[in-house]
């Protein structure tokens, strides 16, 4: 797939669609798409891990990390959000083409005839990689090379991991996580596209305004609008992440929406009494390293909120006690 659409895309761009000199020679780290940023940062963490893994003769977890990045978060997260852009984004071609030329040097250690061979289809297609060193420090050009095995080992650049890209793709996740559970429960069939609402904070409102395109491609909705004061449509169902909820139109019969609200909300309950009843537990919160303790409040945090969020629900379709 990454190999066919980067072809087809430079073909484009020979074309005069695209100048391709400008992919990301033009544009600072910053004005990447999030997953672009997020793809980034995940390898040089990648890198780093990878090394430290080899320089301890650890090939175990060597072999577990190139496999979460390449299997989850490149083939999983990565290939999903940008099929949509990948034929017409130049920057998004040259950032594909880099990670892959980089995750392949990674590999080729374990598995030194399969990414010998991609790596020759990939400078074939694309011989031109790496990105440039002119823009906020972002670094990151692997010398080129005829021969993987002659090819230089990757150097992680500290200006591309980004945090805040990381923890808004981890929401982002979330989000899609929990609308398709919606469609699973509704037994939505996977290529049929749903309308969709969100009603969001103002304090996170401009974060899922940037994801919501990759939100629909993701989870297949279309999203009409994000805002504060979102109503809920009487026939939606909601997928709730927090104080987020994303309402999927259409879906909604409402006994039979009554029914799960009400296991949705014992369920919560339960967790909600277990957390209170660790807090409330001296042992614990005196003993328990500190950010666990923390992590134990945020967490109840949040399962208040969703079950403020699944309570009101209930109110609205007027369900029976």
């Amino acid at each position: 797939f990454a190999l066919g659409n980067i072809a087809e895309g430079r073909d484009k761009s020979s074309e005069g669609q695209r100048d391709e000199e400008s992919a990301f020679s033009g544009r600072s780290p910053s004005a990447a798409s999030l997953a672009d940023r997020w793809i980034l940062s995940r390898l040089m963490k990648t890198i780093q891990q990878t090394d430290k893994a080899l320089n301890n003769y650890e090939f175990k977890p060597y072999a577990d990390g190139l496999y979460d990045f390449i299997w989850r978060d490149f083939c999983d997260w990565y290939i999903e959000a940008i099929k949509p852009t990948i034929q017409t984004d130049a920057q998004q071609q040259r950032v594909l083409t880099t990670v892959i030329d980089a995750f392949l040097r990674l590999l080729h250690p374990a598995m030194p005839f399969i990414t010998e061979k991609l790596y020759e289809h990939l400078n074939a297609i694309a011989p031109d990689r790496g990105l440039a060193s002119d823009i906020d420090g972002a670094d990151f050009n692997p010398p080129a090379s005829n021969l993987l095995i002659k090819a230089a080992w990757p150097t992680a650049s500290e200006a591309l991991i980004d945090d805040d890209a990381e923890a808004a793709f981890d929401q982002l996740q979330q989000l899609v996580a929990a609308a398709r559970e919606v469609r699973t429960s509704y037994k939505v069939p996977p290529r049929q596209k749903v309308d969709a609402t969100v009603k969001a904070p103002e304090s996170v409102l401009e974060q899922i305004n940037t994801f919501a395109p990759t939100l629909g491609t993701l989870a297949n909705l279309n999203v009409q609008s994000i805002a504060t004061d979102t109503a809920k449509p009487d026939d939606a169902a909601a997928a709730v992440l927090g104080d987020v909820e994303v309402y999927l139109h259409g879906l909604i019969d409402a006994n039979a929406e009554c029914d799960r609200l009400a296991k949705s909300k014992a369920e919560l309950e339960k967790s909600r009494n277990a957390l209170q009843g660790r807090l409330s537990n001296e042992n614990y919160t005196k003993k328990a390293p500190a950010h666990l303790v923390q992590e134990t409040r945020d967490n109840l945090a949040n399962v208040e909120k969703e079950l403020a969020a699944i309570e009101a629900q209930i109110a609205a379709l007027a369900c029976a006690d």
